[in-house]
């Protein structure tokens, strides 16, 4: 661009001088009378020029004579690059070379003697000519005159230079005035065309969002765009020379400008990568393009360069080779076997050395493999269609891999699609679950099975009676279902602790599992209650066989912790489909069963029948009124009084009732072996034993004479363990003596338990409560029992009692009196 004006700048000194060169005075030019137009050349100092010229030719050349010399003169006028011509001081012409002529079509006919102002209005118009008026007027007064003027001839519009110098004489008179004009049509469209071209290259170089920059072919700046203000806060002038460098990043300058160097020596394009310190004070990344422009002969006239923002795109950059060096580090060094593979044609692509490790094959070997085999071939038909379509990021399995050796291991795998290249490829990372899978197992089969006896419990029964029945269906066959309960269990929990009634739960299961078949189950459903379930049972007189078979398993003693003991089972019956269509109607109706077995005298079988069915929910009705009747007042006392042959009253026994919403006020007979049987007579004899003393205490206090208060225990109450300490609590919390207190027990309980039963009683009688036999004559006592256990009263049975009058009763009821008065006994 700054060629461009100074060749401009350059023409126009050019023309300048030609001017200069051939104005003429009015007197030189009368001289020659106008006879040839190199006479309107000669100027004041022309003249003396051309006089020294003619001396000089005379003394040298005498041949050449004043009228060559003009001819010399005029041709080289007429030959000027320029409009000549001479105006006097009329404003008329006197003389123009041909280049005038030719330009407005005139001869020096239709020329010389005119006025200038209807030369011109004839030929450019009236407005041209009074456009010039000012300038001649002026040039007249002898100003000299230089100005651009722009007119239309022959349908162009053309720009002139036109100068207009003063012909004086020697008294300074103005003669006239030389013409002379220069076509600046070419020049200022090629000036025009210089703006506009760098008008578009400041608005295309401040429009792009890089940093536009030129220098000068040894490598100086000479130019940048205001971009580079934006973005570094300095002003445009401390980017030129050299002092661009400030800019630029430390770090990066010895690379930048050794690139720099290596370009301006050879002439290459520049191509670096740099950062620019900002406003801010921040560095952002630049990508540096420079471009050299040469001339027709090749030599570089200039650099022009471009400095692009590119920081995002190298932190893009650096994010992705960080992310590639995770990938590969997650990939290559993870824990986790990881592999690729086609989804189309399920090869291996690649493996990572955990898998490796974890499946014994080589990374060639993997390689030359599919998916398919690293799984067991008989998984095969079941491989989910995932492999081939898979769902990213799901986790799927566990699935059951095969390693080199063969071993199986549970696996999960969870896939990534990778597509590379156009190809479905999947990332996938596999784990060993094998441990997890085993714990699951472990869990399953302990939410179906009992923990004790290691068999079904009720969620598994529940599916295996499903299955019984539907083979029963499908086949025209029955089920049985066995309601199984063992005699007695609660004692000998109570007797000898939960350690040895572990045992002997575990010890009964597996005597009653080796009896049924194998297709057959059996599931612990409670603390002593088992189900049976037998399937593809033809006949009801099979299904006798079974219980019997059941029953025969107990014959022998069973011994738990050098514990023996002799257990017997009651059971009950119903049948699938005749009894019920369900497992729960099954169970009731077999517990209907099980029922009638305990009511006739336990080590029995029954089944259903409907009759059976009144019982067992009465039964069903009192252990529900039994489960809250402390805390709901559902218990009360009755007091039955024992007199003197005085008829004083010398003590009483308290008798619990129930008293049920349904069934109204039950005596003991009702309940009592029901809380016995489903373990509730602990929480009812406690509540008896609390609420007796609590009554004698409350009778004291309204002045009444205390007499002794008899309360009856059962035998789980006595053999639990803990009775004494509980009299102990309560003879304390109500501030009772010992020896109003009385506890009842059955003759039978002591013969059964004589050892545990001594122990029991010599604790509760340290307390100072006194003990009864109650009951006696039906238990078949040993006498040497009644010397040894500390007993304080025997109490006859009601039996005998009843039919005192009778000739059977009354010998006994008076043998059992002398016997006791002879043991010291009441």
């Amino acid at each position: 661009m700054s060629m461009l004006l100074r060749a401009a700048g350059e023409q126009r000194v050019r023309v300048d001088v030609t001017v200069a060169a051939i104005q003429l005075s009015e007197t030189q030019l009368l001289q020659v009378s106008f006879a040839t137009p190199a006479e309107a050349l000669q100027q004041s100092a022309g003249q003396q020029f051309l006089d020294s010229a003619v001396r000089d030719t005379d003394r040298e050349r005498p041949e050449l004579t004043l009228a060559s010399r003009l001819r010399q003169m005029q041709m080289i006028v007429d030959n000027a690059p320029a409009l000549i011509a001479y105006v006097d001081s009329l404003g008329c012409y006197q003389w123009a070379n041909r280049a005038y002529e030719e330009w407005y079509g005139l001869t020096s006919e239709d020329i010389v003697g005119k006025y200038w102002y209807g030369v011109l209005s004839e030929r450019l118009g009236k407005a041209y000519a009074r456009r010039l008026q000012p300038y001649v007027r002026a040039v007249l007064r002898g100003k000299p005159q230089s100005f651009e003027a722009t007119h239309t001839f022959g349908g162009q519009v053309r720009h002139l230079l036109l100068s207009y110098s003063p012909d004086q004489d020697e008294a300074g008179c103005v003669r006239g005035f030389v013409l002379v004009a220069t076509d600046m049509t070419e020049q200022r469209r090629a000036r025009q065309e210089l703006l506009t071209s760098q008008e578009r290259f400041r608005t295309l170089a401040e429009a792009l969002p890089s940093i536009v920059w030129t220098s000068t072919p040894e490598g100086q700046m000479d130019y940048v765009s205001d971009r580079f203000g934006e973005m570094t806060g300095l002003r445009l002038e401390q980017a030129l020379d050299s002092r661009w460098i400030q800019v630029i990043h430390p770090d990066d300058m010895p690379s930048l400008a050794m690139a720099w160097k290596i370009a301006l020596q050879n002439g290459t394009p520049l191509d670096e990568k740099y950062r620019i310190r900002q406003k801010d004070g921040d560095f952002r990344w630049y990508l540096g393009r420079a471009l050299p422009q040469r001339d027709d002969a090749g030599e570089i006239i200039r650099w022009v360069g471009a400095s692009t923002d590119i920081h995002q795109q190298v932190l893009a950059e650096e994010a992705i080779r960080r992310s590639e060096q995770k990938y590969r580090l997650l990939f290559d060094d993870n824990p986790l076997p990881m592999w690729t593979y086609d989804c189309k044609t399920l090869r291996f692509t690649s493996v990572n050395d955990k898998a490796v490790r974890c499946y014994g094959y080589s990374r060639e070997e993997f390689l030359s493999m599919r998916i398919t085999d690293i799984r067991p071939q008989e998984d095969l038909p079941q491989m989910p269609e995932e492999l081939r379509d898979p769902r990213s990021g799901v986790v799927l399995g566990p699935f059951r891999h095969r390693r080199k050796d063969g071993s199986i291991f549970w696996a999960e795998v969870t896939g990534h699609d990778t597509g590379q290249e156009g190809e479905h490829i999947r990332l996938v990372v596999a784990q060993d679950v094998s441990e997890r899978v085993r714990l699951n197992q472990e869990l399953l089969r302990r939410a179906e099975h009992d923990p004790l006896t290691g068999l079904p419990n009720r969620v598994l029964l529940s599916q295996r009676f499903k299955e019984a029945a539907k083979r029963a269906d499908n086949r025209g066959t029955k089920a049985v279902l066995l309601a199984i309960d063992f005699d007695h269990f609660k004692q000998i929990n109570d007797s000898f602790g939960h350690q040895v009634g572990d045992g002997f739960l575990k010890a009964l299961a597996e005597r009653i599992r080796a009896r049924l078949r194998v297709s057959d189950t059996l599931a612990r459903v409670g603390g002593d209650e088992f189900i049976a379930i037998a399937a593809d049972v033809y006949s009801l007189d099979a299904c006798t066989a079974i219980a019997n078979n059941l029953m025969a398993a107990l014959q022998e003693p069973i011994t738990v912790m050098d514990v023996q003991l002799q257990p017997t089972i009651s059971l009950g019956l119903a049948v699938y489909p005749d009894d019920g269509g369900n497992l729960d109607d099954l169970m009731r109706r077999a517990d209907y069963g099980l029922y009638e077995a305990k009511r006739s005298g336990r080590n029995c079988w029954r089944r259903y029948m409907r009759s059976q069915s009144y019982r067992v929910a009465e039964a069903r009705q009192i252990e529900r009124s039994l489960r809250n009747a402390a805390e709901e007042n559902r218990l009360t006392l009755h007091y039955q009084p024992m007199f003197s042959p005085s008829c004083e009253i010398k003590a009483m026994e308290a008798l619990v009732r129930l008293i049920d919403p349904d069934l109204g006020m039950l005596p003991p007979a009702r309940f009592i072996s029901i809380a016995e049987e489903t373990g509730l007579i602990h929480p009812v004899g406690l509540w008896v034993l609390r609420e007796a003393c609590r009554q004698s205490r409350a009778w004291r206090d309204q002045g009444l004479r205390p007499v002794p208060l008899a309360i009856n225990v059962s035998a789980p109450q006595f053999l639990r363990g803990n009775l004494a300490a509980e009299v102990q609590r309560a003879l304390d919390d109500f501030q009772i003596e010992p020896a109003l207190l009385e506890l009842e027990l059955t003759e039978s309980l002591l013969m059964e338990n004589t050892e545990q039963a001594r122990q029991q009683l010599s604790s509760l009688r340290a307390l100072g409560v006194r003990i009864s036999m109650d009951d006696f004559g039906t238990g078949y006592s040993s006498l040497s029992y009644l010397q040894t256990l500390p007993i304080d009263t025997l109490k006859i049975d009601q039996s005998f009692i009843q039919n005192i009058h009778g000739p059977a009763s009354s010998p006994i009821v008076k043998a059992i009196v002398e016997l006791g008065k002879n043991l010291g006994l009441t």
